[in-house]
């Protein structure tokens, strides 16, 4: 259905043919939602306080009501791993701290 506000009533016959009608009621269709859930999202290695070194597989799990869209990712010393909707919300992962050892 449309967008808009609809009236309803309900109409019930019996083996007579005998009508019953209910009373009116106005609902509203509105098909487009608000999603206004943050996504979730969590690197899940390397593990906090860990000791890498040599080439670094960073693995994060995510999830969302509606689905992630797309998700960056940033390392700097520090990071920022961020998840985003369709609907454009961004959750952010809750940081973690890991050595980088190469050794020569």
């Amino acid at each position: 259905m449309a967008d808009g506000d609809y009236i309803l009533c309900a109409k019930a016959f019996d083996a007579a043919g005998n009508l019953g009608v209910s009373g009116n009621i106005t609902v509203t269709v509105h098909n487009s939602s608000t999603d206004i859930q943050i996504p979730v999202v969590n690197i899940t290695s390397p593990l906090p306080e860990s000791i890498v070194s040599g080439t670094i597989r960073v693995n994060f799990n995510y999830a969302d009501n509606c689905g992630v869209k797309y998700i960056d990712l940033y390392v700097d010393g520090n990071h920022v791993l961020t998840a985003y909707d369709e609907a454009g919300n961004l959750g952010l992962s809750p940081s973690i701290s890991f050595n980088i050892m190469n050794l020569r």
